[in-house]
């Protein structure tokens, strides 16, 4: 469905006519800079799933209108679309997106049951909608990652309502695990379940005393400092969660972008930060496979070929991924771990051109460069993605892989 609504800037007066496809969550939100003014407006919609109703909410510089005549915005919180299409009215992103899969449509089964269904759709709402456990899910991570283990299991019996299969006994690990796993299902998380297969793997068929070592430093020096850090991206991206979302769910489900795509929200503001933050985070967090990796070429966790330990740790974060290069599946998440965007984000260089929705920035003195605002949220979400699989590989060592070390080198952890 498709909400039709007239806007007006408040700054400049500048008309607009939003075309808003509705999503599947309970509030939306949007954001563009006025073409005339270049001031943002960002409007919200509350909605009521179950009986399809829907309440506009200003949230900044606008007030709705009656007008019907105005600039065109299409505006789809889950899907994105070429940027050639952004003020053509009359066209639905929902039916364009769902022509492109009728071919995977068809080769579903016709006759499926209710039950079926039922089964298939609440599935759907463990994967997409994970979003909305964050108020939740993000107490839970933040007190366990602090040590605060009678304060998390209290808040997890009085929450139990709310947390996703619950049961006697679910652990703090197993609640965030799952959550990370739906969060990137089902193509990113297929992807961080094989990086997970392949550390065991290699644990079955090495000298055990090395992984126990590891493990005993891994819970000891790494996993709550990890964790906190990841806790802090997740944290950012879910509050911001609007400005992420159209991206974050083509690429869980494994889709290839449009070269130039329109973005469902753009509030620079809310996300000039993030790509900086989440580059220092994965940077920190990756020597959980640094030190798998030295365990791969059969020597000591903490043995690099070139460094002791400490050394590497206080590395440039630009250098972290280079002892693990010849690793695929670990180098995979370094792939949008680039310096220069870095820089641009952590020096406070960066400039939004509302225009063209590009960003010029300084990495070095006297260079600038540009990125398009599409592509830089496309970076941000694929460093989100790669902390999360990284935060899924931690809690696999700690509250797996460690005791089956444990046990089967009869080491105390």
């Amino acid at each position: 469905m498709i909400l039709r609504q007239g806007v007006t800037c408040s700054t400049c007066n500048e008309i607009y006519i939003l075309r808003i496809s509705v999503g599947h969550s309970s509030y939306q939100e949007h954001s563009f800079a006025c073409s005339n003014c270049g001031e943002t407006i960002t409007i919200g919609l509350d909605l009521d799933q179950k009986n399809a109703g829907w309440q506009f909410k200003i949230i900044e510089n606008c007030i709705l209108s009656d007008e019907t005549l105005g600039t065109i915005i299409n505006l789809h919180p889950e899907i994105v679309f070429s940027e050639e299409l952004l003020h053509v009215d009359l066209i639905s992103p929902s039916i364009l997106y769902m022509s492109k899969m009728q071919e995977k449509l068809n080769q579903l089964p016709s006759d499926v049951s209710k039950e079926d269904y039922s089964d298939a759709k609440k599935n759907w709402e463990k994967i997409f909608l994970t979003h909305q456990e964050w108020g939740i899910i993000g107490k839970i991570w933040s007190l366990f990652a602090k040590n605060k283990d009678a304060q998390v299991k209290k808040f997890i019996i009085d929450n139990k309502d709310s947390i996703h299969d619950y049961r006697p006994n679910l652990t703090a690990c197993e609640i965030i695990y799952s959550f990370i796993m739906r969060a990137l299902a089902p193509i990113r998380a297929n992807r961080a379940e094989e990086i997970i297969e392949k550390i065991f793997d290699e644990y079955e068929n090495s000298d055990k005393e090395l992984f126990n070592s590891f493990c005993k430093y891994h819970a000891r020096e790494i996993f709550h400092k990890n964790m906190l850090r990841a806790h802090g991206i997740a944290r950012d991206l879910f509050i911001n969660y609007n400005e992420f979302n159209s991206v974050l769910w083509s690429l869980k489900k494994g889709e290839s972008l449009p070269s130039n795509f329109a973005i469902a929200s753009i509030n620079f503001e809310k996300t000039k930060k993030i790509y900086g933050d989440a580059y220092e985070c994965l940077g920190s967090n990756v020597l959980t496979l640094a030190c798998i990796s030295n365990i791969m070429k059969k020597r000591k966790f903490d043995t690099f070929e070139n460094l002791t330990l400490a050394k590497y740790i206080e590395i440039d974060k630009s250098g972290k991924g280079k002892c693990f290069s010849d690793i695929p599946e670990f180098s995979d998440l370094m792939k949008y771990h680039i310096p220069k965007i870095r820089n641009g984000s952590h020096h406070g260089t960066f400039v939004f051109n509302h225009e063209h929705n590009q960003i010029s920035y300084s990495p070095k003195a006297n260079k600038s460069e540009t990125i398009s605002y599409s592509e830089y949220i496309t970076c941000c979400v694929e460093l989100f993605i790669s902390c999360m699989t990284v935060s899924a590989i931690d809690i696999f060592i700690y509250d797996q892989l460690r005791f089956s070390a444990m046990k089967d080198t009869a080491g105390i952890v």
